[in-house]
């Protein structure tokens, strides 16, 4: 069993490094990241509930290659969404006024300018954060409560044919 998890943490490793080599840019320029988090997203959700599916211990293989693409989306999803926050950062107000009013007319200096863009990006990653936390929570929640109400319906129709 262990051997299984190595060969696909290692299957999942070797794509995302060809995927973020070929892909990587696509988090920082362009339209085209966003698109590819909200594909990337679909795809990692679409297989954790795939996972759903796997009741008997022949099916390993289907799991593993569940594992294999939902671990792989997920990952990926964690690159161009971290790619995000430095252009939310540069469109809040308090930057765009300190980057279009203050640096333009000389009331600050480029380095003050830069440490209230940081300051700012900061503050979005700690938001997106604790937003993620909570909807991971909320996720975690109702994928226990459909699993618990499978297996309820699993035990209805077992006593069912039991009887």
């Amino acid at each position: 069993m262990a051997s299984i998890v190595l060969i696909s943490n290692g299957i999942c490793s070797a794509v995302m490094t060809v995927m973020f080599v070929a892909l990587g840019s696509a988090a920082d320029y362009g339209n085209f990241g966003r698109w590819l988090l909200l594909v990337l997203t679909v795809i990692c959700w679409i297989f954790q509930y795939y996972m759903m599916a796997i009741r008997r211990p022949d099916q390993w293989l289907a799991a593993i290659v569940f594992y294999i693409i939902t671990y792989i989306s997920y990952g990926a999803t964690l690159v161009f969404y971290t790619a995000v926050f430095p252009r939310l950062a540069r469109y809040m107000p308090r930057v765009r006024k300190a980057r279009e009013e203050d640096l333009k007319y000389g009331k600050i200096i480029q380095a003050e300018y830069d440490k209230i863009e940081s300051s700012e990006r900061s503050h979005v990653s700690s938001i997106s954060t604790a937003h993620s936390n909570i909807g991971y929570l909320l996720t975690l929640v109702i994928n226990h409560s459909v699993s618990c109400h499978f297996r309820e319906i699993h035990l209805a129709i077992t006593s069912l044919l039991l009887d």
